[in-house]
């Protein structure tokens, strides 16, 4: 014996009760799997915009952390620039120019005893900013006197390089020596 006996209920009832069955089976199957679903989903949706939003703000600091440390970098290259500069001024200062070289060797050798017996200027090699010009020199006189005109060429305002030296004895004057020097100077371009 069933509980209700459907057979009884007129049939527009019946429909509507069939009705309202349906929609409270729908109701609670939204509730039961359908909502949990959906609020999981706007959880995650609204996760997603946070790490896009964090995303962004990462993306942003980062390219400002790019550009500090490039302007940094700018800021070093500039100061080495103005280094480098003021260096290069420096070394210009010291450096003859190709009228200056024999009145240069000149006043060094007037500074000392030495003879000159030879001054030849040889092919200049380029470089990139400067000439390097070396210079051969014969010289006579005493072993003394030879230290003092090296070290002359040593305290010179002017960049001289001492590229080979040879020193000999004198055999018609013993206490003289022969000495060949090649030195090179520079200048600027």
């Amino acid at each position: 014996m069933p509980l209700f006996d459907l057979s009884k209920i007129p049939k527009q009832q019946r429909i509507i009760l069939a009705v309202l069955v349906g929609i409270i089976l729908i109701v609670l199957v939204n509730n039961r799997l359908f909502k949990p679903i959906t609020s999981e989903r706007k959880e995650l949706r609204l996760k997603y915009q946070n790490l896009e939003t964090e995303l962004e703000r990462k993306r942003i600091e980062l390219k400002e952390a790019q550009a500090k440390t490039e302007a940094e970098r700018i800021v070093s290259l500039e100061e080495r620039y103005r280094h480098t500069q003021k260096k290069l001024e420096y070394l210009k200062g010291r450096l003859p120019k190709e009228k200056q070289i024999p009145t240069l060797l000149s006043q060094i050798a007037s500074q000392t005893r030495l003879e000159y017996n030879l001054i030849k200027i040889l092919p200049e090699e380029s470089r990139l900013v400067y000439k390097e010009i070396p210079i051969q020199i014969q010289l006579k006189g005493r072993y003394q006197d030879l230290g003092e005109y090296l070290k002359g060429l040593e305290e010179s305002t002017r960049l001289i390089k001492i590229k080979s030296l040879s020193i000999k004895t004198d055999p018609k004057d013993p206490p003289k020596l022969d000495v060949v020097l090649e030195i090179a100077t520079y200048i600027v371009k």
